[in-house]
């Protein structure tokens, strides 16, 4: 994963914050014991099934989002 260090980041300068993941079902065997991150939302890249996955993310009531893009030749 590449945005390990950011997430790292993120945890040592709110140590206390709930961080919750939206994540590729692909990535659930890098992600699911990480133990920087709280709790993991898997969505399936599939814009049809965005709402659902946002619906379940507002359950932990974010205060901020921080969304990691990547190029396309990553």
């Amino acid at each position: 994963m590449f945005n390990t260090p950011a997430i790292r980041a993120i945890r040592a300068h709110y140590p206390d914050a709930h961080i919750t993941l939206v994540s590729s079902v692909k990535n659930k065997l890098l992600v699911e014991n990480y133990e920087q991150i709280d709790s993991v939302v898997y969505w399936d890249n599939k814009i049809r099934n965005l709402l659902p996955v946002a619906l379940q993310a507002k359950k932990y009531k974010p205060e901020l989002a921080i969304i990691f893009t990547f190029p396309p030749s990553l």
